[in-house]
């Protein structure tokens, strides 16, 4: 296993999935395309009820050849995104880790594109570039407009860690489809929190940056991200808050919140107890999300206000 051949590192890329049978085939392919050989590939299934690893074990029957190591890993009980993430990159083998959902997918040059870069440059740990958002689907069609991440001030070339960390304290302008990290990273920071199931890229960022750890662009397409109506950035089921704003609240209240002055952590908090207030009612009323929205708009307006200043 080429693990530490400096012109060519080992790239463990690996799929996390939950429920993904419709999408994961595009994904693998999207891996098995890549122009870059020395990869290693781990798929890491959530507790599916579908036939995700049923799906998985037929196509790496048919291609796990193409890979230096294949495996798949599966458990009963879903642990949530950031546990399922965990138990992949435990098992990988790489110098270098590169996660990716079961219903995304990689552009075919990205981590070539990625190898040559860091070769290139001294001391990257971590390196993203221009996620790709599709509405339901990746044909062409559905492609939505384009963000310019190459006029993000987190991607500026003299940015430093620090400033990194203040601007992700705010706002995540960082495409995390596209991320791909040294191993040494988690060695230095720890593993996903899961305490916060569902919300996992921006606590990783903000610890990363916090240990002093730059997020270094590159300004290429890397992955195709799939906006999907049921996804749990969207998806709120009965609740007025979903689950994936109660964690993200939590996980800034408990870790981040001390890292904000004045009246930008006075709104934070206000913001933070009626998303979890309201969480716990989960009741969808007309009524209710009536007076959520009265109570939160005014919040979110300000909040925007200060977080646009660091895009």
């Amino acid at each position: 296993m080429e693990n530490f051949n400096q012109n060519s590192p080992l790239v463990s890329i690996v799929v996390i999935t939950y429920n993904s049978d419709k999408y994961i085939i595009e994904t693998l392919q999207s891996i098995f395309d890549q122009t870059y050989e020395n990869i290693e590939l781990i798929i890491s299934d959530d507790g599916s009820k579908d036939e995700t690893i049923t799906v998985c074990k037929k196509w790496l029957d048919n291609f796990h050849v193409r890979f230096v190591r294949a495996e798949l890993i599966t458990t009963a009980q879903n642990s949530g995104t950031a546990g399922n993430l965990n138990r992949g990159i435990s098992a990988a083998k790489g110098i270098w880790i590169k996660p990716i959902a079961g219903d995304d997918a990689l552009f075919p040059d990205v981590i070539k594109n990625y190898i040559s870069y860091i070769k290139k440059e001294n001391k990257i740990l971590c390196i993203h570039s221009n996620s790709i958002e599709y509405e339901e689907n990746f044909q062409e069609k559905n492609r939505l407009p384009n963000k310019d991440a190459s006029k993000y001030k987190i991607n500026s070339s003299n940015i430093d860690s620090d400033m990194q960390f203040e601007i992700l304290l705010r706002c995540c302008p960082v495409g995390t489809p596209t991320a791909m990290y040294h191993k040494s990273v988690f060695q230095q920071v720890g593993n996903y929190d899961e305490r916060f199931p569902l919300w996992e890229d921006r606590p990783m960022f903000l610890k990363m940056t916090l240990n002093g750890i730059k997020l270094h662009y590159l300004d290429i397409d890397g992955a195709k991200y799939r906006v999907r109506n049921d996804s749990v950035v969207r998806f709120k089921n009965k609740n007025m808050v979903s689950r994936f704003k109660k964690d993200r609240s939590e996980a800034l209240e408990v870790l981040f919140l001390n890292h904000l002055n004045g009246i930008e952590r006075s709104l934070n908090v206000a913001l933070i107890k009626l998303n979890i207030f309201f969480y716990k009612k989960g009741n969808n009323s007309s009524l209710l999300k009536v007076i959520y929205n009265v109570l939160t708009y005014p919040l979110q307006y300000f909040l925007s206000k200060i977080n646009n200043r660091y895009r």
